[in-house]
C-alpha cells in the first residue's frame, strides 16, 4: 500500500491571498481615486468636508456651521451658517448651484473647460475662473455679488438681456 502524501496548503491560500489582494487594490482606486487625483481630466467630482460623494440634485443645508464643498479640480465652495442651497447640476463641463437663502463664496479654479454657475431667486451668477460671494434672502429678495478676484456675468429681473459684468473688487 502507497503511504498518502499530505495536501499542499499552501498555494491555495496563496492563491486566495493574491484575489483578495488584488480586490483590495482595485476597490481602493475605484473608491478613493477621486480623493488622491487619479481621475481622467474630464470627471469632475465632489465631496463635503468629511469626505462625503456629493453628487447632482444633492441638497445641501449649513444648519449650525458652514459646510464646504471641494470639487477634485480645485475649486471650493463654501455655504455660510444657516444657508440652504443644492449642487443642481454636475458635469464634466458644467456645475450649477442653487442658492435658496444664505450666502455661499466661492473659489473656482481656473484654466478647466467648465462652466459654473450659481442660481439665487431670480438671478443667475456665471463665473469665469474666480472668487466670489453671493447672498440672498428670499423674503425680500436682496441679492448680492461681491467679485474678490475673476469676472462674474449676472442675468436676472431688471437687468439688460445680457445681464451685468463684474470684476476684481466690484459689488452688485
Amino acid at each position: 500500500e502507497e503511504p498518502t502524501r499530505p495536501a499542499l496548503l499552501w498555494p491555495r491560500w496563496a492563491l486566495a491571498g493574491a484575489i483578495v489582494l488584488a480586490a483590495a487594490t482595485g476597490a481602493y482606486f475605484a473608491f478613493f481615486r477621486a480623493s488622491v487625483g487619479l481621475l481622467p481630466e474630464s470627471e469632475l467630482v465632489c465631496h463635503d468636508e468629511q469626505g462625503n460623494s456629493v453628487r447632482g440634485g444633492q441638497w445641501l443645508n449649513a444648519d449650525r456651521r458652514d459646510k464646504t464643498l471641494v470639487f477634485n479640480e480645485g475649486t471650493q465652495v463654501r455655504f455660510a451658517k444657516d444657508s440652504r442651497g443644492r449642487l443642481d447640476k454636475l458635469t464634466p463641463s458644467e456645475v450649477e448651484l442653487s442658492l435658496e437663502a444664505g450666502a455661499v463664496r466661492s473659489s473656482v479654479t481656473p484654466g478647466r473647460q467648465v462652466v459654473w454657475g450659481f442660481r439665487a431667486g431670480p438671478y443667475r451668477v456665471r463665473v469665469v475662473g474666480t472668487e466670489l460671494a453671493v447672498h440672498f434672502t428670499p423674503a425680500d429678495e436682496h441679492f448680492v455679488v461681491e467679485v474678490i478676484h475673476g469676472t462674474v456675468q449676472i442675468q436676472g429681473p431688471r437687468l439688460a438681456r445680457e445681464g451685468v459684468t463684474l470684476s476684481d473688487g466690484q459689488r452688485f
